[in-house]
Protein backbone atom coordinates (compact mmCIF):
# COMPACT_ATOMS: atom_id res chain seq x y z
CA UNK A 1 0.00 0.00 0.00
CA UNK A 2 2.17 2.84 -1.56
CA UNK A 3 4.81 1.73 0.65
CA UNK A 4 3.81 2.79 3.96
CA UNK A 5 5.38 0.58 7.04
CA UNK A 6 3.73 -1.93 9.09
CA UNK A 7 3.68 0.87 11.78
CA UNK A 8 2.47 3.41 10.01
CA UNK A 9 -0.82 0.75 9.24
CA UNK A 10 -3.58 0.51 11.39
CA UNK A 11 -6.74 -2.40 11.37
CA UNK A 12 -10.23 -0.41 11.79
CA UNK A 13 -12.99 -3.32 11.35
CA UNK A 14 -11.10 -5.78 9.66
CA UNK A 15 -10.18 -2.84 7.28
CA UNK A 16 -6.66 -1.60 6.99
CA UNK A 17 -5.70 2.22 6.89
CA UNK A 18 -2.63 4.11 6.91
CA UNK A 19 -1.85 7.09 9.83
CA UNK A 20 -1.12 10.32 8.48
CA UNK A 21 2.58 10.48 9.80
CA UNK A 22 3.32 7.39 7.00
CA UNK A 23 1.84 9.54 4.15
CA UNK A 24 3.83 12.81 5.30
CA UNK A 25 7.05 10.24 5.97
CA UNK A 26 6.31 9.20 2.24
CA UNK A 27 5.72 12.82 1.02
CA UNK A 28 9.39 14.29 2.21
CA UNK A 29 11.13 11.49 0.99
CA UNK A 30 9.67 11.54 -2.50
CA UNK A 31 10.31 15.23 -3.16
CA UNK A 32 13.16 17.78 -2.09
CA UNK A 33 10.58 20.55 -1.02
CA UNK A 34 7.77 20.10 0.74
CA UNK A 35 5.07 22.82 1.93
CA UNK A 36 1.77 22.22 3.79
CA UNK A 37 -0.25 24.95 4.56
CA UNK A 38 -3.42 25.24 7.24
CA UNK A 39 -5.86 27.51 7.37
CA UNK A 40 -9.13 27.59 9.25
CA UNK A 41 -12.06 27.89 7.94
CA UNK A 42 -14.49 28.38 10.49
CA UNK A 43 -14.78 27.23 14.31
CA UNK A 44 -17.45 27.19 16.77
CA UNK A 45 -16.08 26.57 20.22
CA UNK A 46 -17.14 22.82 21.29
CA UNK A 47 -19.30 22.50 18.53
CA UNK A 48 -17.39 21.97 15.33
CA UNK A 49 -14.25 22.82 13.17
CA UNK A 50 -13.92 23.16 9.55
CA UNK A 51 -9.77 23.27 8.25
CA UNK A 52 -8.28 23.66 4.71
CA UNK A 53 -4.65 22.52 3.73
CA UNK A 54 -2.99 23.25 0.57
CA UNK A 55 0.38 20.85 0.09
CA UNK A 56 2.48 21.73 -2.84
CA UNK A 57 5.04 19.12 -4.10
CA UNK A 58 6.98 18.42 -7.31
CA UNK A 59 3.96 17.03 -8.96
CA UNK A 60 1.88 20.51 -8.01
CA UNK A 61 -0.41 21.72 -5.72
CA UNK A 62 -3.18 20.01 -4.00
CA UNK A 63 -5.82 20.86 -1.40
CA UNK A 64 -7.97 18.99 0.85
CA UNK A 65 -10.83 20.08 3.41
CA UNK A 66 -11.23 18.50 6.93
CA UNK A 67 -14.11 18.58 9.36
CA UNK A 68 -14.49 17.35 12.84
CA UNK A 69 -17.60 18.13 14.97
CA UNK A 70 -18.89 17.41 18.58
CA UNK A 71 -21.28 14.98 17.15
CA UNK A 72 -18.75 12.49 14.90
CA UNK A 73 -16.10 13.19 17.60
CA UNK A 74 -17.73 13.17 21.11
CA UNK A 75 -14.58 12.71 23.40
CA UNK A 76 -12.08 14.77 21.03
CA UNK A 77 -14.66 18.54 21.70
CA UNK A 78 -11.13 19.98 23.31
CA UNK A 79 -9.26 19.22 19.93
CA UNK A 80 -11.76 19.74 17.43
CA UNK A 81 -9.47 22.50 15.33
CA UNK A 82 -6.27 20.17 15.48
CA UNK A 83 -8.77 16.93 14.27
CA UNK A 84 -9.98 19.13 11.76
CA UNK A 85 -6.42 19.89 10.29
CA UNK A 86 -5.13 16.41 10.50
CA UNK A 87 -8.33 15.61 8.72
CA UNK A 88 -7.44 17.94 5.74
CA UNK A 89 -3.55 17.39 5.67
CA UNK A 90 -4.22 13.76 5.05
CA UNK A 91 -6.62 14.36 2.45
CA UNK A 92 -4.64 16.75 0.57
CA UNK A 93 -1.99 14.32 0.79
CA UNK A 94 -3.98 12.03 -1.13
CA UNK A 95 -4.87 14.17 -3.78
CA UNK A 96 -0.88 14.34 -4.22
CA UNK A 97 -0.58 10.78 -4.48
CA UNK A 98 0.30 9.68 -1.11
CA UNK A 99 -1.72 6.65 -0.66
CA UNK A 100 -4.79 7.61 -3.07
CA UNK A 101 -6.31 4.49 -2.97
CA UNK A 102 -7.45 4.48 0.60
CA UNK A 103 -8.68 7.19 3.45
CA UNK A 104 -6.76 8.16 6.10
CA UNK A 105 -7.08 6.58 9.74
CA UNK A 106 -8.16 9.98 10.93
CA UNK A 107 -10.75 10.80 8.34
CA UNK A 108 -12.41 7.86 10.08
CA UNK A 109 -14.90 8.71 13.21
CA UNK A 110 -13.26 9.34 16.50
CA UNK A 111 -14.80 6.22 18.12
CA UNK A 112 -12.34 4.20 15.81
CA UNK A 113 -9.01 5.95 16.03
CA UNK A 114 -7.38 9.61 16.94
CA UNK A 115 -3.74 9.99 15.45
CA UNK A 116 -1.88 12.96 16.04
CA UNK A 117 0.17 14.58 13.90
CA UNK A 118 3.43 13.18 13.75
CA UNK A 119 6.24 14.68 16.15
CA UNK A 120 10.46 15.17 14.44
CA UNK A 121 12.53 13.23 16.80
CA UNK A 122 16.42 14.69 17.20
CA UNK A 123 17.44 12.80 14.16
CA UNK A 124 14.89 14.87 12.34
CA UNK A 125 12.86 11.87 10.79
CA UNK A 126 9.12 11.88 11.29
CA UNK A 127 7.59 9.22 14.18
CA UNK A 128 4.23 8.34 15.01
CA UNK A 129 2.26 9.46 17.60
CA UNK A 130 0.38 6.14 19.38
CA UNK A 131 -2.81 5.96 18.45
CA UNK A 132 -5.67 4.37 19.60
CA UNK A 133 -6.43 1.83 17.01
CA UNK A 134 -4.85 -1.44 16.99
CA UNK A 135 -1.77 -2.00 14.91
CA UNK A 136 -1.97 -4.45 11.60
CA UNK A 137 1.03 -6.59 13.36
CA UNK A 138 -1.73 -7.22 16.67
CA UNK A 139 0.74 -5.06 18.43
CA UNK A 140 -0.74 -2.21 20.87
CA UNK A 141 1.51 1.25 21.46
CA UNK A 142 3.18 1.19 25.02
CA UNK A 143 3.90 3.65 27.52
CA UNK A 144 7.40 1.93 28.62
CA UNK A 145 9.31 1.53 25.28
CA UNK A 146 9.10 -2.47 25.57
CA UNK A 147 5.27 -3.20 24.38
CA UNK A 148 4.31 -4.66 27.48
CA UNK A 149 2.25 -1.29 28.65
CA UNK A 150 3.25 -2.29 32.15
CA UNK A 151 1.47 -5.72 32.16
CA UNK A 152 -2.35 -3.83 31.15
CA UNK A 153 -2.32 -4.89 27.23
CA UNK A 154 -4.12 -1.13 26.82
CA UNK A 155 -2.65 1.54 24.24
CA UNK A 156 -1.38 4.47 25.76
CA UNK A 157 -4.13 7.84 26.38
CA UNK A 158 -3.57 10.25 22.76
CA UNK A 159 -1.81 13.48 22.77
CA UNK A 160 -5.43 14.82 21.92
CA UNK A 161 -7.00 13.38 25.16
CA UNK A 162 -3.89 14.66 27.17
CA UNK A 163 -4.56 18.02 25.68
CA UNK A 164 -8.09 17.73 26.92
CA UNK A 165 -7.45 16.78 30.35
CA UNK A 166 -5.19 19.34 31.04
CA UNK A 167 -7.86 22.18 29.69
CA UNK A 168 -10.23 20.52 31.48
CA UNK A 169 -8.26 20.96 34.79
CA UNK A 170 -7.93 24.36 34.10
CA UNK A 171 -11.19 24.87 33.88
CA UNK A 172 -11.89 23.35 36.89
CA UNK A 173 -8.83 25.08 38.58
CA UNK A 174 -6.60 22.44 39.84
CA UNK A 175 -4.12 20.67 37.35
CA UNK A 176 -4.04 17.35 35.70
CA UNK A 177 -0.93 16.12 37.81
CA UNK A 178 -3.27 16.46 40.87
CA UNK A 179 -6.56 15.04 39.37
CA UNK A 180 -4.64 12.05 38.00
CA UNK A 181 -3.03 11.42 41.50
CA UNK A 182 -6.75 11.92 43.40
CA UNK A 183 -8.06 9.48 40.64
CA UNK A 184 -5.77 6.87 39.83
CA UNK A 185 -3.38 7.24 43.32
CA UNK A 186 -0.36 8.91 40.73
CA UNK A 187 0.19 11.58 39.02
CA UNK A 188 1.70 10.44 35.58
CA UNK A 189 -0.55 11.54 32.99
CA UNK A 190 1.09 10.72 30.22
CA UNK A 191 1.30 7.45 31.86
CA UNK A 192 -2.96 6.74 31.49
CA UNK A 193 -4.31 4.35 29.09
CA UNK A 194 -6.76 5.38 26.59
CA UNK A 195 -9.58 4.28 29.18
CA UNK A 196 -8.45 5.67 32.08
CA UNK A 197 -7.75 9.04 30.36
CA UNK A 198 -11.33 8.41 28.74
CA UNK A 199 -12.75 8.00 32.20
CA UNK A 200 -10.63 11.65 33.25
CA UNK A 201 -12.52 13.41 31.44
CA UNK A 202 -15.72 12.70 31.71
CA UNK A 203 -14.75 13.13 35.45
CA UNK A 204 -13.72 16.85 34.59
CA UNK A 205 -16.17 17.32 32.50
CA UNK A 206 -18.80 16.64 35.46
CA UNK A 207 -16.94 19.02 37.47
CA UNK A 208 -16.94 21.79 35.04
CA UNK A 209 -20.39 21.26 34.68
CA UNK A 210 -20.56 19.77 31.19
CA UNK A 211 -22.44 16.45 30.20
CA UNK A 212 -20.30 13.41 30.03
CA UNK A 213 -19.95 11.66 27.10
Amino acid sequence: MNHFKDEELVTIQGRVFPVIGGRLRIVHEDNQKVSIRTELLEYVLDEHAVARATVETQSGKFTGTGVATKGRDPKLVDALLELAETRAVARALRYAGIGPECCGAEEIGEGAIVAEMPAHGRDGHLKVVPTMATPTNGSRPSSNGNGSNGGRGLSVATAAQLRAIRTLARRTGTTAETVCQAQYGHGRVEGLTVKEASGLIDHLKSQAGQPAQ
